[in-house]
């Protein structure tokens, strides 16, 4: 990987001088990544497309980042050098990016942490410039019963760089005669294969995901259309069938984040007492699970608001066998690490996302350094 190394000194316009990547902490960086240096005067020139670090050498840098703050690559990273003695200039330096509702953080400690570290924020912004230029489908529209689920597009684009785009169906409603005149039913039959015009709809429309809305399809022809959409879960497609853009989205984000997707399930019910939520999904991902899944952990996760810039993340403990109803919905029981009541306060919409595993902290970063405000 490469670093970017932005290099606040008094010495800025001969940093070259300054023969910096001998120092110690830079050689220990350059175990496993090529450093760039920069001088603060030309911030504008680094690499957005590689991690930036801030490197502070003198008293008056903290001036000077409050002059750049709007110029700073995000994620705001700083490198704290005890041979450099700059905590004191970091601490004053973060104090006044809090104050300002800007996130920031100080890299410090063993350089395996700090490797480990860097190489995590490194894959959150790789997964934030992959975004760009992803393509979202929304069969017809936004659902109007979904009404805090909806997002502005233009805004959406501007903030992450993806294009939601609303797809008309197409259809004929001109009745067929026969050749006197007497019309032709046509029967909806019992079974329809939806994957192979799906799939050949996401390549011909050059989509990334796809949300859809279940109860537009003729009741009868529900089973097909949900095997559908798990076959192309199973592809590692972003498919639901409800059109909510918001939840299309996690999923997305989800899955260029940790290369798992997400499963798209509805909160049914909760018991406070024991803090647990019950979930339903038509997912059959849960179908095959033993018994050695109870216990184990899940993240419970959505990004939400008009532009995207909230999210709601928790972890929780599979607490019962999951059950199958009569209408093909599989039901979770999911004790909560985090209050309930903080669901339920301050929710983000009527659906959420679901993937095994204790993935919070790679979630908490990608959207505390993409600006997003936590529910």
């Amino acid at each position: 990987m490469t670093l970017n190394i932005i290099v606040y000194s008094k010495e800025s316009q001969n940093i070259n001088k300054l023969n910096l990547l001998e120092d110690p902490l830079l050689k220990q960086l350059q175990e496993f990544a090529k450093l760039i240096i920069i001088p603060a005067n030309k911030i504008s020139d680094a690499n957005q497309n590689n991690l930036s670090l801030l490197w502070l050498l003198y008293k008056e840098a903290a001036l000077l980042i409050k002059r750049d703050y709007e110029k700073l690559p995000r994620p705001i990273l700083f490198l704290m050098d005890e041979s450099k003695y700059n905590l004191s200039i970091l601490l004053e330096t973060v104090t006044w990016l809090n104050t300002n509702s800007i996130y920031s953080e100080i890299l410090y400690g063993d350089i395996g942490y700090i490797k480990n570290r860097i190489q995590n924020l490194g894959h959150i912004l790789n997964t934030g410039n992959k975004l760009f230029d992803k393509r979202i489908g929304i069969l017809e529209s936004p659902s109007s019963s979904l009404i805090a689920s909806n997002v502005d597009y233009f805004l959406t684009k501007r903030r992450w760089g993806i294009s939601f785009i609303d797809i008309p169906v197409k259809l004929n409603p001109t009745p067929i005669y026969t050749e006197n005149f007497k019309r032709v039913k046509r029967e909806i039959p019992d079974s329809i294969d939806f994957y192979p015009p799906l799939r050949q709809f996401l390549e011909a429309e050059r989509l990334n995901a796809l949300a859809m809305d279940l109860f537009k399809v003729p009741k009868k022809l529900h089973s097909s259309f949900i095997a559908a959409c798990n076959q192309l879960a199973q592809d590692q497609i972003p498919t639901i069938y409800c059109t909510d853009p918001q939840s299309v989205f996690t999923m997305l984000i989800a899955q260029l984040l940790i290369g798992t997707l997400p499963i798209f399930t509805q909160p049914i019910d909760v018991d406070r007492t024991h803090n647990q939520i019950i979930l339903s999904t038509y997912s059959t991902a849960f179908n095959d699970l033993d018994k050695n899944f109870i216990d184990s952990k899940f993240t419970l996760l959505k990004c939400g608001g008009l532009c995207l810039d909230q999210f709601y993340l928790s972890t929780g403990t599979l607490t019962k066998e999951p059950t199958t109803t009569d209408k093909q919905q599989t039901l979770l029981t999911l004790q909560l690490d985090s209050p309930i009541d903080k669901l339920l306060k301050k929710p983000l919409g009527s659906h959420y996302m679901v993937v095994e595993g204790d993935h919070s902290e790679i979630f908490n970063d990608f959207f505390r350094y993409n600006r997003c405000i936590k529910a």
